[in-house]
């Protein structure tokens, strides 16, 4: 009659068993997956989707954890074999799929309860729109509701997929493949994520290994009277969250120091990832990461601009600045606000007006960004939408990049600017150590005498400006070419200046360089050339007049351009920089440096085939960033140890499934300790048998129920041998756990009888096995038990 009292116990320890585990585990995948979704926000900008996608992955959360938890209690075991366990899957995708066809297969944007095959149909339709919006966007794009759907049904799935990996299989180290599908798009199109973010997906997967490790076998039992458990009870839980805390943390913080640190990592890759990720679609933007080290790819022919000027030719459209360079790459700054741009407005850091000159009416077409191109003149610009101006950088911005079709006018003012006048300047020049810092390599005092020499006798700081300008326009010295080949020593800079080839963003750079080690403050732009004139005062701009200049400070004239790129790609040099107006004597040509080497395999009398071809970072998707390296090492590391668990799984399939063997030892440790019976933690399983029995006997009295006992002994010879096969048995057959329980229930229903206690955790009569003379006590089998050794197999 105390079996039933036994099998209630054995149903109130469900949840300590399974449903912690469950919960915890369906919590550490929420977070995982809602903070890897963060990640998306760098290609499609944040809206009410953000909000969709984690109530989605809450409800879906709901769902499959409160089915699986079902699932435990009614078959009160620990994992639910398959294909069971897919069960509460396969629910969540049922119950997903018709709430997204419910969100977004509407009429309206509202949510549409009942369902049909209409709704179907314009699921259908905005799947096929978003597709359309994505070919033709450049990141960040708008979240117009296809791309909204797109978004929140890739991250309900990712979900899924996790939750049952993590939750339905129990192998949490195969969850971060399916996370790194959400990275993905951010770490190849933008090379960038937030790096909280990715530490909050970092920690919540620690935690996730911490709470279920179906690979972890505990040895050996810890002592039921000190109420240790071996199978991970609630107590043992306990103790062992500070050691996880202290890890999660650590392991967090690291990845957030290798994040930051990255940068200095070598390039491992050496192709463009985006092209990987192109589209054919009708939309460029300029990227602001430049790196000295990669080719000039194609760029793209498509019309970015179309402008017709009332006046003469304005020069490049400049789209953004460039201050911080590493040695390798340019690096764009941090955005910061600035004042509302208003039509009446002349922007220029100095608020110098000039005179009115050109009006220029722009048209957007291919061109998607949310710097706008403008002229490197103070001008007052007429847009519609909300754009903002940054004088330290001077650039306007947006909120939403511009799209085809768009228009705006500029009315540029002219500074007047000419040799004279720059001749004369005297002043200050801008605060900040950056507009004259000179990244140090091994060549960096080799670079600075470059720069001397190349002065010759200029002795202010125009004539120096256009004795560097004119020293990289020779062509007898160097050569315009899309083939680089990349860096032999740690200053790109100096490399370029000893192999004398490579296009604008090298040109640019040697310039910008070379004028910081002069003390001249110095920076670099990165736009458009004016673009093709096509008649009637209009001209045309295409993605392959992508461009990049060197920009020098002059006291009261402001940031004055130089072109430093060979005529054959960047035309004529500004009427204020041209050679009449240099200085009467030639630089001198520096004799540490070599003579010019014409491109491998080229006419060095001819212009390069590929000078209509751009690169990636100017027109396309820029270098390797150190997001990009530490997501790609993530994900290798995972699918390391997904691949290494599913090995491991494979090779000790049996050891897995026993692992129930323990757990259920340990619940007759619980049990009995209840009842006040109890052993060292030094003891063997057969040794256990004995002292339970004597125990038992010794409390029970001469006149104990021999029946009881024998039924104690049957239950607890099926305890003992099913432990020792688990532990000793090099191959062990995997052991019934349902058996194993009922064994358990059978062995503390006749201990609770035999002692007068219960099951449920009221005190039997008498001392425990401390009072029991061990040393009268031996191992030796009684008459009713089973072999005192494993048996040979």
């Amino acid at each position: 009659m105390s079996a039933p009292a036994a099998a209630t116990t054995s149903r109130t320890g469900w949840f300590a068993r399974s449903g912690i585990r469950v919960l915890l585990t369906t919590a550490c995948t929420v977070v995982a997956v809602l903070a890897s979704a963060r990640a998306l926000t760098t290609v499609i900008l944040p809206g009410p989707w953000v909000g969709t996608a984690t109530r989605m992955v809450l409800l879906l959360a709901v769902v499959t954890a409160g089915y699986r938890l079902a699932q435990h209690q009614r078959a009160d075991v620990d994992e639910v074999p398959l294909p069971a366990g897919l069960q509460p899957t396969a629910l969540g995708a049922f119950v997903g799929a018709w709430a997204l066809l419910g969100r977004y297969g509407g009429v309206s944007e509202g949510f549409s309860v009942i369902i049909g095959t209409a709704n179907v149909g314009r699921l259908g339709d905005r799947l096929t729109a978003a597709q359309q919006i994505i070919a033709d966007g450049v990141a960040p794009i708008d979240a117009a509701l296809p791309i909204e759907m797109m978004a929140v049904g890739g991250v309900m799935i990712v979900f899924l997929c996790a939750d049952l990996v993590a939750g339905g299989l129990r192998i949490p180290t195969a969850v971060g493949p399916f996370l790194i599908t959400l990275w993905l798009p951010a770490l190849v199109l933008e090379k960038r994520v937030p790096a909280g973010a990715f530490a909050l997906t970092v920690a919540a997967l620690l935690v996730m290994l911490a709470v279920d490790n179906p690979q972890r076998i505990v040895r050996r039992p810890a002592n039921a009277r000190r109420g240790a458990l071996a199978g991970g009870g609630p107590r043992a839980w306990a103790g062992a969250w500070p050691g996880v805390a202290v890890v999660v943390c650590a392991v967090t913080a690291g990845a957030v120091v290798v994040a930051g640190g990255a940068g200095g990592l070598p390039q491992a890759i050496g192709s463009s990832w985006s092209n990987l990720f192109r589209t054919t679609g009708g939309s460029v933007r300029l990227s602001p990461d430049l790196d000295l080290r990669r080719d000039l790819e194609e760029r793209s022919g498509l019309v970015m601009l179309e402008y017709a000027s009332s006046g003469a030719n304005v020069g490049p459209l400049r789209s953004f600045t460039l201050t911080s360079f590493d040695g390798t790459r340019w690096r764009p700054p941090a955005e910061r606000s600035g004042r509302r741009v208003a039509a009446d407005d002349v922007l220029w850091p100095t608020r110098d007006a000039g005179n009115t000159g050109a009006t220029l009416r722009v048209g957007v077409g291919a061109l998607s960004d949310t710097r706008l191109p403008i002229p490197t003149e103070p001008r007052a610009i007429d847009i519609r939408g909300t754009w903002s101006y940054n004088d330290d950088v001077d650039q306007v911005v947006g909120t939403k990049s511009t799209v085809r079709g768009q228009t705006y006018t500029v009315v540029v003012h002219p500074r007047g600017l000419d040799a004279a006048q720059l001749r004369g300047a005297t002043g200050n020049d801008p605060d900040g150590q950056a507009l004259t810092a000179v990244p140090r390599t091994s060549h960096t005092e080799e670079i600075r005498a470059l720069a001397r020499q190349v002065l010759g006798g200029a002795t202010n700081r125009y004539d120096q400006a256009l004795a560097l300008q004119t020293y990289f326009r020779d062509t007898s010295r160097f050569t315009y070419s899309t083939d680089v080949s990349g860096g032999s020593t740690d200053d790109l800079v100096w490399d370029f200046l000893q192999r004398r080839t490579g296009y604008c963003i090298h040109f640019a750079t040697a310039m910008t360089v070379l004028a910081r080690a002069l003390g001249i403050p110095a920076r670099l732009g990165v736009g458009f050339l004016p673009g093709s004139n096509v008649g009637n005062g209009r001209y045309e701009i295409t993605g392959r007049h992508s461009h990049a200049w060197p920009e020098l400070y002059f006291p009261e004239s402001g940031w004055v351009r130089f072109e430093p790129t060979p005529a054959q790609q960047s035309g004529l040099t500004p009427a204020w920089a041209t050679p009449s107006t240099g200085p009467t004597t030639s630089p001198e040509v520096p004799s540490q440096v070599p003579s010019r080497r014409p491109a491998e395999g080229a006419d060095p009398e001819a212009p390069n085939a590929s000078a209509t071809s751009a690169p990636a970072t100017i027109a396309g998707a820029g270098s390797a960033q150190p997001w990009l390296v530490v997501g790609l090492s993530t994900l290798v590391v995972l699918a390391l140890l997904g691949l290494g668990t599913l090995l491991a799984m494979r090779r000790r399939r049996p050891a897995v499934r026993e692992a129930g063997t323990e757990a259920v030892w340990s619940e007759l440790a619980q049990r009995l300790g209840t009842l006040g019976i109890g052993w060292p933690a030094s003891a063997t399983p057969r040794r256990v048998r004995t002292l339970v029995l004597a125990q038992v006997r010794h409390r029970a009295g001469a006149e104990h129920d021999r029946d009881l006992t024998r039924a104690l002994e049957q239950s607890l010879d099926i305890l003992v041998d099913a432990v020792e096969s688990y532990r000793y048995r090099p191959g062990p057959t995997p052991a019934d756990v349902t058996t194993l329980r009922t064994a358990v229930d059978a062995a503390v229903g006749a201990a609770s009888t035999a002692v007068g206690g219960t099951a449920d955790g009221s005190p039997g009569r008498g001392p425990g096995f401390d009072a029991v003379d061990d040393s009268a006590i031996s191992d030796r089998p009684v008459p009713v038990g089973g072999p005192s050794a494993p048996r040979a197999g």
